[in-house]
């Protein structure tokens, strides 16, 4: 996997998300900045529907600052 193949802050993985290859993979996603919180697939799904309808770069640098512990993860 390259460099350019991952971004910072991506969809959840889901069924939809898996499947679509335009997608980059992502270290963070919108529900790491809920604090231990799992979404299910339907709200899972939701969440990533907003993340991309509403989307800005603020969101990003969010979820990003509330998730500082995520970051050594790999995607």
């Amino acid at each position: 996997m390259s460099f350019w193949e991952i971004v910072v802050v991506g969809f959840i993985k889901t069924d939809e998300v898996t499947s679509s290859k335009k997608l980059r993979k992502g270290i963070l996603n919108p529900a790491d900045s809920l604090h231990n919180v799992s979404p299910d697939m339907q709200a899972a799904n939701r969440i990533n529907a907003l993340y991309a309808r509403d989307y800005k770069v603020t969101k990003d640098i969010r979820i990003i600052s509330r998730s500082l512990a995520h970051l050594g993860r790999s995607s």
